[in-house]
C-alpha cells in the first residue's frame, strides 16, 4: 500500500477527519496539527476535498475510508451524474458485448468505477503514482472487480499493449502548466496525435473534453468521429463527449442530454449539421410565450433544429429565443409566459414590479444583466423576470412569468 494511502487510513486519522467533516478546511491548515504524522495541511485538504465531493460525488462521500487526493483532481474528474449518463449512452449505442473497458487518463478514477463495472475486465492507466494508489485504494473499498492498474501514461500504454478493448476512454487535461487551454492538440495527452493508434487498439473511443471546445473544430480534428454528446445537468453544460468508430461515418450525429443531478436522462434528441444547415424557419417578434433552449442543444448548434422540431419562431438570426402563440408543454427549456411590453426605464419597469425585484435574461442585447439590473435600479430576486433581446428591427423588454 502506498504510504500516503496508508498514512491516512490510521484509525486516530480517520477518526479526526470524520470527528471534523463539517469543519472549516481553513481553520484546521493554520492550526499545528499533528495526529500519528499526519499534518494539518493534509488534514485540512481531505476535509476540504471531501465536502466538494458531498454533492458531486455522494456514493464516495457516503463511503467510509475514502481517501482524496491534493490538488484539482476533484475538480476535473466527472460527476457521478455525469458518469451514469456516460454509462447509460454507452448501453444506447455500443452493440457489442462489453468485454474490456480501458481508462487511459484514470485520475481519481470515478469515470474508472462507474463505467468500468459494466465491463467483464477493466484496465485503469495514471502515470501519477500516489493519484493511482488513492484510485486503487477506493476502488477497493467500493467493490470494483476485475481491474487492473497501470502507473504509466497513456502514450506509453497504448504502444505497448497487445490488448484490444471494446471501449477505450480518454479524458485529455484541460490544463497544462496550469494554463487552461481549449485546442484539443493542447491538451495532455495529444488525443488528435494518438487517434490512429486508439481505434486499432479498440472497437470504440471515447473521449471526454470540455464544453468550451469548439464541436466542428473537434470533429474535423478527429476525423471518425461519429457521434458527439453534449451533457448537461439542470441547465448546466458539464461535458462534451466524442464517440469514434473505426467504420467510416457519413453523418456526424449531435446529441444532447438533459439530465438531472442524479444523472437520470429527461430528455435527449439528436440531429446532424446537415440537417441543420438544410432547415428554413420564419422569424417573429414576440408573441404570448416565450422559449429559452437548455443550454445543450444551443453548445450542439441546434438553432433551426429547435424551431422545427418544436413548430416555433425563432426571434431573430442572432437571438437564441423563440416564440410562439400556443404554449409547448414539453419544449427543453425554460418556458416563459409574456405578460407585458416595457419601456426600459426604471419608472415604467417600477410601475409594474413594485418591490423592485427581479430575475434579469438578456440575449442578444446592449446591455449585460449587471448593467440592466443597475440601469433599471433592481436588485436580484422575486417572481418577475426580464427578458431583454433584439428582435429583427427594434429591442424588446419583457415581463414575463416562468412556466417551467
Amino acid at each position: 500500500m502506498n504510504d500516503f494511502v496508508a498514512a491516512l487510513l490510521q484509525p486516530e486519522v480517520q477518526e479526526y477527519l470524520q470527528t471534523n467533516a463539517q469543519a472549516d478546511p481553513v481553520v484546521i491548515a493554520l492550526k499545528d496539527i499533528h495526529i500519528q504524522h499526519v499534518h494539518s495541511a493534509e488534514l485540512a485538504n481531505q476535509i476540504k476535498q471531501k465536502q466538494k465531493a458531498e454533492k458531486k460525488l455522494p456514493l464516495y462521500f457516503n463511503t467510509q475510508h475514502i481517501i482524496y487526493p491534493k490538488g484539482i483532481s476533484i475538480e476535473q474528474c466527472s460527476s457521478e451524474a455525469t458518469a451514469w449518463v456516460k454509462v447509460k449512452l454507452m448501453k444506447q449505442y455500443i452493440q457489442s458485448n462489453f468485454l474490456g473497458f480501458a481508462d487511459l487518463t484514470g485520475g481519481f478514477g470515478v469515470d474508472t468505477f462507474f463505467i468500468g463495472q459494466h465491463f467483464e475486465k477493466i484496465v485503469y492507466v495514471e502515470p501519477n503514482g500516489e493519484l493511482q494508489a488513492i484510485a486503487q485504494h477506493n476502488h477497493q473499498i467500493l467493490k470494483l472487480k476485475n481491474a487492473v492498474y497501470q502507473n504509466i501514461n497513456a502514450e506509453e500504454f497504448i504502444h505497448q499493449t497487445q490488448e484490444n478493448f471494446t471501449v477505450v476512454y480518454i479524458d485529455p487535461s484541460r490544463r497544462r502548466e496550469d494554463q487552461k487551454v481549449h485546442g484539443l492538440s493542447d491538451c495532455s495527452p495529444d488525443v488528435v496525435a494518438l487517434l490512429p493508434a486508439l481505434i486499432k487498439t479498440s472497437k470504440e473511443v471515447w473521449i471526454k473534453t470540455s464544453p468550451l471546445l469548439d464541436i466542428d473544430a473537434a470533429c474535423q480534428q478527429l476525423k471518425c468521429v461519429s457521434d458527439v454528446f453534449v451533457i448537461s445537468i439542470k441547465n448546466e453544460c458539464k461535458e462534451v463527449v466524442y464517440r469514434c468508430v473505426q467504420e467510416q461515418t457519413l453523418s456526424i450525429k449531435k446529441h444532447f442530454i438533459l439530465a438531472d443531478e442524479k444523472g437520470s436522462i429527461v430528455y435527449q434528441n439528436f440531429f446532424t449539421k446537415e440537417e441543420e444547415s438544410t432547415i428554413k424557419i420564419q422569424y417573429q417578434n414576440t408573441q404570448h410565450y416565450l422559449y429559452e433552449p437548455d443550454v445543450a442543444l444551443l453548445k450542439a448548434g441546434a438553432f433551426q433544429w429547435i424551431a422545427k422540431e418544436f413548430y416555433l419562431h425563432k426571434i431573430a438570426l442572432h437571438t437564441h429565443l423563440y416564440t410562439s402563440d400556443e404554449l409547448i408543454e414539453n419544449f427543453p427549456g425554460r418556458v416563459f409566459k409574456v405578460t407585458q411590453l416595457l419601456k426600459a426605464d426604471a419608472t415604467t419597469v417600477h410601475a409594474f414590479i413594485s418591490d423592485k425585484k427581479a430575475n434579469i435574461i438578456t440575449r442578444n442585447y446592449p446591455l449585460k444583466p449587471e448593467q440592466l439590473k443597475q440601469k433599471l435600479k433592481l436588485v436580484d430576486g422575486g417572481s418577475h423576470y426580464l427578458l431583454a433581446y433584439s428582435e429583427e428591427k427594434k429591442k424588446q423588454l419583457v415581463l414575463a412569468e416562468r412556466i417551467k
